[in-house]
């Protein structure tokens, strides 16, 4: 993934937090203005196993089948660090030590990142429990048309142990009016618009933590 695009989605995905996320059945809170906490950061930092991946491309109800391969990444680290005042943590794949070492220099630095699957979360729902958003407003239609290509997708973190699942819901949203040839991005309005539409992707990832940060 290249930094252009870990930019955006990290601007967009704490924006998305700054304003608060509901929560599920056993939740009630609406998330951290702050992002999330620093012993809550501090628990989650490892190193982790890939342990499942999965990708439904034709709906959220159920999982779909394994993405993992020979040549998938079998590791994945998670890093704390804050950006426009708000902490976060960040989820990126690398295959060896070093390649783990390089992915968390990259998530403190700032730096560009190459992962098979990459993630922030940046709502703090409890102790064992993370959120993370991103969206894209798309782009005008070179034809002088609608913004096309939207999209808003939703993380879903739960911890039992030393035992992570993963959840990631994909909603694409109707094409939208542009703006002088532009479609500027709204989070708050983006994410009422979702929860308006169905899921159409849903993305599985599942690890178990195996040690501390590589130095």
């Amino acid at each position: 993934m290249a930094f252009g695009r870990r930019g955006w989605v990290l601007l967009v995905g704490l924006s998305l937090g700054s304003v608060g996320c509901g929560g599920g059945d056993d939740d009630d809170a609406s998330g951290s203005t702050n992002g999330v906490s620093a012993p809550t950061v501090a628990s989650f930092e490892g190193t982790y196993a890939l342990t499942r991946l999965t990708q439904n491309d034709a709906g959220c109800d159920v999982e779909g089948p394994s993405l993992v391969s020979a040549d998938t990444d079998a590791e994945f680290v998670l890093v704390g660090a804050s950006a426009f005042a708000i902490s976060y943590v960040e989820l990126v794949s690398c295959s060896d030590v070093a390649s783990c070492a390089d992915a968390v220099e990259a998530v403190r630095q700032p730096g560009a990142i190459l992962a098979d699957y990459s993630l922030i979360l940046s709502i703090e729902v409890g102790a064992d429990r993370l959120d993370g958003l991103s969206a894209t407003n798309g782009y005008p239609d070179p034809a002088g048309g609608p913004c096309v290509s939207r999209e808003y997708d939703g993380h879903e973190l739960r911890r039992t142990g030393d035992s992570l699942r993963i959840e990631t819901r994909y909603t694409p949203l109707p094409d939208a009016p542009s703006q002088q040839d532009s479609c500027p991005i709204d989070p708050t309005k983006l994410k009422q618009e979702a929860a308006t539409q169905p899921c159409a992707k849903l993305r599985v990832i599942e690890g178990t933590r195996t040690g501390p940060l590589p130095e």
